[in-house]
Formats: C-alpha cells, sequence, structure tokens
C-alpha cells in the first residue's frame, strides 16, 4: 500500500475517481504505475501501512483488496468467520467499485469504501476504524501456502471452514428462455489472465467435446475470439456483463479452464470443475473446493510461481519465453480433460 499525491494543477479521473492535486490517496502499487504514465511522472508515492492491530471487541472494521476478481472470493472464508466471530461490528470491503458484485449479495458486509480511499489529514475515513485489515500484496509472492491460508494468516483469524462461495445476483432460471438447454452444457474458459496460466489447446478441446455431443459456453473478453458454431454461446459477444456471465454458470453442467477467475467461481458455486495448472501448484488455488479436479502439467520447470508482470510475460531463459506459451500446460492432453469430464466427474453428453 502507498499514499500518492499528484503533481500542482494536475487533475485526473481513474477507475471512476477524480485524482486532484494537492490531496493524498491511499493505493497499490500497480495503479501508481498507470497514473505515473499518464502524468509524466509528477506524482509522489511514499510507503503507507495501513494495518492495524485486532482490538477485543471491534466494532468498526475495514478489508482492503483491489483484486483480481478470483483473489476477492478468496477472502469470503476470511469475511464469513469475521462475522461470526464480531456479529454487532459493522464490516466494510474497499475495493475498486467494478469489483463491488462480486462481495455485495454476500451477506458479509455492511458496505464498501471505494478505491482509491482518501488520505488527506481532513478526509482520511481509514482511521474511522478501530481494525483494518490491509490485504494487498499478501498473495502476490506467497508460494508455501492456499491464498484462502495467506489471507487469514495476515489477519491473524484461524479459520474452521475454508471454503469459498458467491451469492449470484441473477437465478439460473433467468437465462432459461434465453438459453434453452438441450444438451449438456460446459463452460470452457479460453484464456487466463495472464499468458502464462493460459491453456495452450484450448481450441482443439472445444472441437473434442462439440463432437461429443456437448454444449460449449466460452467465457473470453469480447471480440478476442470468434468460433462459428451453432453449438457454442460466446457469452462475451452475447452479454459482455461479466457479473451475468459468472450467474450464467449456474446453467452449466460442468466448467473447465486454467488457474482464473471462472474455475474459481465455479468452485464456490459447487459446480463440477476441471482446473488446469502449471505455473502454480492446484493445492495453493483450489484445494478447498471439493466440486474442483485439478489437472497438472508436468515439466522441469513446475511450478514456477511466475504471475507473467513486471515486464516478463514469461520467465526469462524457460522454454516458455521462446514459445509463448506455458509448455507444462500445453503438455496436457486435451483428449485426458474429456475423458476426465466423463470418467471421474461422470458429466456423459
Amino acid at each position: 500500500m502507498h499514499k500518492i499525491q499528484l503533481g500542482e494543477g494536475l487533475i485526473l479521473t481513474r477507475l471512476g475517481v477524480h485524482f486532484e492535486p494537492n490531496k493524498w490517496y491511499f493505493t497499490d502499487s500497480a495503479t501508481i504505475g498507470a497514473l505515473a504514465t499518464a502524468v509524466d511522472g509528477k506524482i509522489t508515492a511514499l510507503p503507507a501501512d495501513i494495518d492495524t492491530p485486532r482490538p477485543a471487541d471491534p466494532r468498526k472494521i475495514l478489508v482492503v483488496r483491489m483484486g483480481g476478481v478470483g483473489d476477492l472470493l478468496f477472502t469470503t472464508p476470511l469475511l464469513r468467520e469475521i462475522k461470526r466471530l464480531y456479529p454487532r461490528a459493522t464490516v466494510h470491503f474497499s475495493t475498486v467499485k467494478s469489483n463491488e458484485w462480486i462481495l455485495a449479495n454476500s451477506g458479509l458486509i455492511d458496505g464498501f469504501y471505494f478505491f482509491p480511499m482518501s488520505a488527506s489529514p481532513e478526509n482520511n475515513r481509514v482511521g474511522d476504524y478501530d481494525w483494518v485489515i490491509n490485504l494487498e500484496n499478501v498473495v502476490e509472492y506467497t508460494t508455501d501456502k492456499h491464498v484462502v491460508d495467506a489471507f487469514t494468516d495476515h489477519a491473524g483469524v484461524p479459520l474452521s471452514d475454508k471454503t469459498t462461495f458467491y451469492r449470484p445476483l441473477r437465478s439460473a432460471e433467468s437465462f432459461a428462455e434465453r438459453f434453452p438447454k438441450t444438451r449438456k452444457r460446459i463452460a470452457v474458459q479460453l484464456t487466463a489472465s495472464s499468458p502464462v496460466r493460459t491453456y495452450a489447446h484450448v481450441g482443439t478441446l472445444i472441437g473434442l467435446l462439440l463432437n461429443q455431443g456437448y454444449e460449449v459456453a466460452t467465457y473470453n473478453f469480447p471480440g478476442q475470439v470468434k468460433i462459428d458454431n451453432p453449438g457454442v454461446i460466446d457469452l462475451a459477444a452475447i452479454n459482455p456483463s461479466f457479473q451475468e456471465n459468472v450467474d450464467f454458470l449456474q446453467t452449466c453442467d460442468a466448467c473447465i479452464g486454467p488457474d482464473s477467475s471462472i474455475v474459481h467461481f465455479a468452485g464456490a458455486l459447487g459446480i463440477p470443475t476441471i482446473g488446469l495448472y502449471g505455473p502454480f501448484p492446484w493445492e495453493i488455488r483450489t484445494a478447498y473446493q471439493q466440486s474442483i479436479l485439478a489437472i497438472s502439467g508436468r515439466g522441469e520447470c513446475a511450478p514456477c510461481f511466475h504471475h507473467g508482470r513486471r515486464g516478463h510475460t514469461f520467465p526469462p531463459g524457460k522454454p516458455c519465453a521462446k514459445t509463448n506459451r506455458c509448455e507444462v500446460l500445453a503438455a496436457i492432453d486435451p483428449q485426458v480433460i474429456v475423458a476426465t469430464l466423463q470418467k471421474k466427474i461422470g458429466i456423459l453428453p
């Protein structure tokens, strides 16, 4: 966490927020880079520690985590336990407004305090809370524990129930008229948020599923991939709302995808899911979701724990840096995935 101030006379709008000159804001390191580029480096950034010790009986609690989407989902076990321990406390969550829907219907929080948070002395609302749990950068550099454990260890709150959950804003029935289902429907996430976690043979996988008689619902960015087949529901082309597309998972009989958000949401909904793993071991991602079955690629360089950030999409000097794909993930045979869907999960066409 940092606090930042723009240079004299500068006004900037990012993430739906007006950054004004001579005022301080709390934000994360990724946002600092984007802001600095936009204002040609005319920005002051200072480290800021907003974590506070847990009081004996907290009454106003703030949990802070900007993203990513799947990471917010991994905060739900912690939030559930906080609500159980302190039923009289007011619990607020700070994130970017575009992520509000992930927790909006959870029943675990009482409101949001959207990023970037004011750090100016005259309007520093962070100081109004008697317990602040800052989860920024907690999991980014963790390689030896599950994301849920990393969050709860940081907060100092042991858990008896580590399962994540998501409460949709739309019901499965609300999609029935527009998307009537006549055969088994498989959700497939085409890419992960980072190329290093993206499965290279997803096109072949979809072809195998269609040939077997399944219907496929694809998750991707609008215009990213176009598949002209009546057996494919291209959700990004039909409905660009990510929240509604996540809720659409309820209509699917199973889900297949890389280590990314759709797999994690499917697990939180209890949908039978196959997660494809390479750079990160499945144990620190999906071990607590019983509906997710992991298939791990094999290779000498796995797991590499590479996020694909800081200027290196793939780990320098590794095979994937030459081929522009994770070779460990690419080693997973699409036919093995289909066989796992049918024989181990039991979803037949």
